[in-house]
């Protein structure tokens, strides 16, 4: 008898994760650059910017492959625009989580389908399953319309564009500026943060700031998310990440840009993380995705 191969089946998650991994390897943090044209990566169709990691992934690649903006499109969406996919491109993933109800089965695990021969699901259980779909940046296409490759302009005014950011934070946590260090206090919901002066840039205060504002959403009655982690603890090191991600996407968006001082030693320590299980794969991806809410919360966006 003839025995097929058995292929190993594709993982768009586990592609994008190991992305990033070597991005740090190699001294980049993909949450501190900022985005190649002033805006973060999009669909140029639909004009919605990508959630959560595929933002930072996709932002990645234009760097790594020299891309001038992250205007991406899917292969029809190319094609219903009269343009083609150029020669050997490589696609790039999107992938989200979905959540779907389970196939019901029975006792011997072989699905169950109606007298339609429509399979049946169990409607009292809910699943994750993840999802993916290819998109190409539209430097790897041609014959697309011309007006698809303006890049816009970035801010002029970055540091009032900050200050912005901070003040329209819709009941967000008191703020005061005092002392020598940066942190959020949930039982207070108190922001605190040393004044400008002592800053060695505006870059870097707004860095700091947009930190702990970004802490500030995981309080109860916002985002809810684990405060309480210790120093040294995955749960504290999994909320710093978030701090830190969020904290990378508001400075981008309004054009600020901090010293991360020793690149190579702060990739070096959230490597350390993900390889000691202090923070897991999952949790990395989670991260990313919880970042993304907090800048929406702080934001007021949909």
């Amino acid at each position: 008898m003839r025995r097929t191969r058995k292929t190993k089946r594709f993982n768009a998650a586990h592609e994008v994760y190991e992305r990033i991994v070597s991005a740090l390897k190699s001294g980049v943090a993909p949450w501190k650059k900022p985005w190649v044209d002033g805006t973060a990566p999009m669909n140029v169709v639909t004009k919605r910017s990508y959630n959560g990691f595929n933002c930072f992934s996709l932002n990645l690649v234009c760097i790594e492959r020299g891309y001038s903006t992250g205007r991406f499109l899917t292969f029809e969406q190319c094609k219903r625009l009269g343009g083609r996919i150029k020669k050997d491109e490589k696609a790039e993933w999107v992938v989200w989580r979905d959540l779907i109800h389970p196939k019901k089965k029975d006792n011997v695990g072989a699905v169950l389908r109606d007298d339609a021969g429509v399979v049946v699901r169990d409607m009292d259980k809910i699943v994750f399953v993840d999802r993916h779909y290819a998109v190409f940046n539209i430097e790897q296409c041609d014959g697309l319309p011309s007006d698809y490759f303006a890049v816009p302009q970035a801010e002029v005014q970055p540091i009032e564009s900050a200050e912005k950011i901070v003040r329209e934070y819709w009941k967000g946590p008191s703020l005061l500026h005092g002392g020598d260090e940066a942190y959020y206090s949930p039982s207070k919901d108190i922001v605190c943060v040393p004044p400008l002066s002592q800053f060695k840039d505006a870059e870097s205060y707004y860095g700091t700031l947009f930190h702990e504002l970004v802490h500030s959403t995981g309080q109860k009655t916002r985002l809810d998310r684990d405060l309480n982690g210790v120093f040294g603890t995955p749960s504290y090191a999994f909320e710093e990440l978030i701090a830190e991600i969020g904290s990378s996407v508001l400075c981008n968006d309004c054009g600020v840009s901090p010293d991360l001082g020793n690149a190579a030693a702060y990739c070096d320590s959230w490597l350390k993380c993900f390889a000691d299980g202090t923070i897991k794969k999952k949790q990395m991806l989670s991260a990313f995705s919880k970042a993304w809410a907090a800048v929406k919360f702080i934001r007021r966006r949909c």
